[in-house]
């Protein structure tokens, strides 16, 4: 039985947050055994097939469709998704701060209120995470 559909997140909504997820956890060029249960956990809640995470991972790796759209719930969803695939490993390395900082412009955040959400983010799920770099 496949996960309900993300209200308000349409198909395309759902691969574009997956392929941001993809290109920050990938953006080291080392996907970390914690980074590849989170995408894959993330792929099955946002319903895409297993026949499409594989191209939808090159595409990230490759910085192709990394488009974000106008849609508050994926815009949202896109960005916690950023938060915890960063958190997954349990390290912000400064590849992941500087593709962080770059998508805050993108949906008009100022660094600041990045790092805001970025330590609420991980106070609320209890976990560590140490900034690298």
């Amino acid at each position: 039985m496949s996960p309900e559909p993300i209200e308000g997140l349409s198909h395309n909504g759902s691969r574009r947050v997956f392929r941001v997820a993809a290109h920050l956890a990938w953006c080291d060029d080392d996907l970390a055994a914690n980074e590849r249960i989170y995408l894959d956990q993330l792929a099955e809640r946002l319903s895409i097939r297993p026949d499409e995470t594989d191209s939808l991972e090159a595409e990230a790796r490759a910085g192709e469709g990394l488009g974000v759209g106008q849609n508050p719930v994926e815009q949202q969803m896109m960005l916690e998704v950023m938060i915890d695939v960063t958190m997954s490993d349990g390290v912000l390395s400064s590849e992941e701060q500087t593709r962080l900082a770059k998508f805050a412009v993108t949906f008009g955040l100022s660094r600041e209120t990045l790092a805001t959400r970025i330590v609420e983010r991980v106070q609320g799920s209890g976990r560590k995470l140490r900034r690298e770099g």
